[in-house]
């Protein structure tokens, strides 16, 4: 296969700064003064791990970190975790051959951390980076796949913690390898210090040299981002960044020479890569272009699963989230300069009901809206049917209107002709629901008029 340095994408057009501006992070108060090497951001929860043995837990209520009990556990550095997305566990690994179990309990929604009765013993060599590879073809259980210091490659096969043992994998290097990512049905991809690139193409059963060190650089690489078998990314040192596009490894050029940590990428046209004193990329499916950052400390990983749960830690326990979109537009003073705001005072608005012409007096539901980033919310119902109109709201964890709970307190009556109704909607104790929608019932059958709701939310 030929490969090609070569830089097919730029530096980032003028266009892009308006883009760069609707996208804000903010700094989270730290729990810990250790440094933190990797963070899970997932639907309703997330964790971090760092040195010490530090393990952090994100509570979606609060938007806030928590020590978690079992921080501590191990003295040595946490580098790499992963979690099941069938049986929810976790694998945590680290330095001198860490390996951590993290138990799931449903009935608490807890996890209790415990040491791999293999930890130090399977390998003594540090351990950067883990993915739980789940239902793979022809395995017939989940695999945990690991790779660490002087080409260490471990792998686990279990539907449950327990059940197998860890076992050494042949590998095509002796150089560090210090990250790893891929996806079942999708090559498993790992990097190294010396720039080498390695690829297994069977779930981490056997392995090949993909990039010699050197071949295209010798920058030490840090993290591998699979999106697909022709969309992968890795970065690494001085601003390194490499992508394959299914026939070639290019070099792009990127806007800063800093060290780039860790790079996650959401989609093929979504992703942000992090590095030294603060450094935040985000590119957009064309280029890479430098985010606001609001902090100096270096920032050591990225994770999340969607644009709006997006999680950045960093050392002496540095925690940032992603604020998501903001407004369409912002204020220019007269001298060119974006005018910011702060992020209370960024509203968004989205329309649910849009001249609906109720012609029944049976439930009508409205489209469902994401109001992810947001904690308060008002709804505003505009009404002029003829008929009086009783609103009930509802929220969900997930894009439907399946097991919905309605937003207790918020049912309420807009009058026939010329009402108009704001309310405030409070989320339910159980936690945040990011999915809302309205039921509107007229009270007899409309013959004239229409029905708008909004829903404005702010942070």
């Amino acid at each position: 296969m030929v490969r090609l340095i070569s830089t097919p994408r730029g530096l980032p057009a003028t266009h892009q700064t308006q883009d760069i501006l609707k996208k804000s992070f903010y700094n989270i108060p730290a729990v810990t003064t250790q440094h933190l090497w990797a963070v899970y951001r997932g639907e309703f929860t997330g964790w971090a791990i760092g040195e010490a043995g530090t393990i952090l837990r994100y509570v979606a209520e609060t938007e806030l970190w928590e020590v978690h009990a079992n921080s501590g556990l191990v003295a040595t550095s946490l580098r790499g975790l992963d979690i099941s997305a069938t049986s929810y566990d976790m694998v945590v690994v680290g330095t001198a051959g860490t390996l951590v179990r993290g138990t799931y309990d449903a009935a608490t929604d807890s996890y209790t951390f415990a040491i791999d009765p293999e930890s130090g013993v399977i390998t003594a060599n540090s351990i950067y980076a883990c993915r739980w590879q789940y239902a793979l073809g022809g395995i017939g259980a989940d695999r945990i796949i690991a790779v660490g210091f002087n080409g260490t490659i471990l792998k686990y096969d279990t539907s449950a913690w327990g059940v197998t043992v860890w076992e050494t994998v042949t590998s095509p290097t002796t150089e560090h390898l210090l990250g790893l990512d891929g996806w079942p049905g999708m090559p498993l991809v790992a990097c190294g210090y010396n720039g080498g690139v390695y690829k297994s193409d069977n779930y981490g059963n056997t392995w090949i040299e993909w990039l010699a060190a050197g071949e295209v650089t010798s920058n030490p690489l840090t993290e591998v981002s699979v999106i697909s078998a022709n969309d992968i990314w890795v970065c690494g040192y001085y601003g390194t960044m490499l992508h394959y596009d299914g026939s070639l490894w290019s070099v792009l050029q990127i806007p800063t020479y800093q060290t780039i940590h860790h790079i996650w990428m959401i989609g093929e046209d979504e992703g942000y890569a992090v590095g030294d004193y603060g450094t935040i990329l985000h590119w957009d499916g064309n280029v890479w272009s430098k985010a606001a950052s609001p902090i100096i400390q270096s920032l050591l990983g990225v994770h999340g699963i969607s644009l709006n749960r997006l999680s950045i830690v960093g050392a002496v326990g540095t925690t940032v989230n992603y604020f998501g979109d903001v407004v369409p537009t912002q204020a220019i003073d007269r001298g060119g300069t974006v005018l910011p705001r702060p992020l209370n005072e960024e509203p968004t608005e989205v329309q649910i009901f849009t001249n609906e012409e109720i012609r029944d007096a049976v439930a009508h539901n409205s489209d469902i809206a994401n109001m992810t980033k947001f904690k308060v919310r008002t709804i505003r119902v505009v009404n002029t049917l003829d008929q009086d109109v009783s609103i009930k709201t509802y929220q969900n964890r997930l894009n439907t209107t399946t097991n919905a709970q309605d937003i207790k307190g918020v049912v309420f009556t807009v009058i026939a002709t010329t009402g108009i109704e704001v309310r405030t909607l409070v989320p339910e104790t159980c936690g945040w629901e990011p999915y809302i929608y309205v039921e509107a019932t007229a009270a007899g059958v409309p013959t004239a008029g229409d029905l708008n709701v909004y829903i404005t939310g702010r942070n």
